[in-house]
């Protein structure tokens, strides 16, 4: 690949143009991907559906090498009302931009299930809730472990 085909993902992108770091490498710790963090909170803004030919999608813009600013800018557009909204902020204030807004219902387990209701209660079977919680996380090995891993479970 080219040397300029390759440009590496920049850390203040994440802020200036509202992205999530989606995927490292796990041997490199590099950013393999990131994902629009206006799609995840707010879907894509689409026109009148008189004037659209398709309905506006759901899914979430994921970006990969090269990670270029255009790219981001022209995705952005999408977004043109929050966009703008976002752009005239201070970047404390874009810090905890995302955090105020709630959840699209699409992206909660409600949706994934296909639960309408919001007063459900999901069961687990004792053995997995022990596996993974009680296991996985202490070390059975350590014996000041054993003790923490007996309080968490109890409760």
């Amino acid at each position: 690949m080219p040397r300029s085909r390759v440009t590496p993902f920049k850390e203040e992108h994440l802020l200036e143009y509202g992205l999530e770091i989606a995927f490292r490498n796990s041997t490199t710790k590099e950013v393999d991907s990131v994902c629009c963090k206006f799609c995840i909170a707010f879907g894509k803004e689409g026109a009148s559906t008189a004037a659209r030919k398709r309905k506006v999608t759901d899914n979430i813009k994921y970006f990969k090498r090269p990670f270029r600013s255009d790219n981001y800018k022209s995705h952005l557009k999408t977004h043109s009302e929050k966009w703008a909204e976002y752009q005239a902020l201070n970047d404390q204030e874009k810090r905890v931009f995302f955090a105020l807004k709630p959840v699209k219902y699409i992206n909660t387990l409600d949706a994934y299930y296909g639960i309408d209701r919001k007063d459900h209660t999901f069961c687990f079977d004792n053995d997995i809730v022990e596996k993974v919680i009680g296991d996985m996380l202490f070390d059975l090995d350590a014996e000041d472990e054993y003790s923490s891993k007996e309080r968490a479970m109890s409760t």
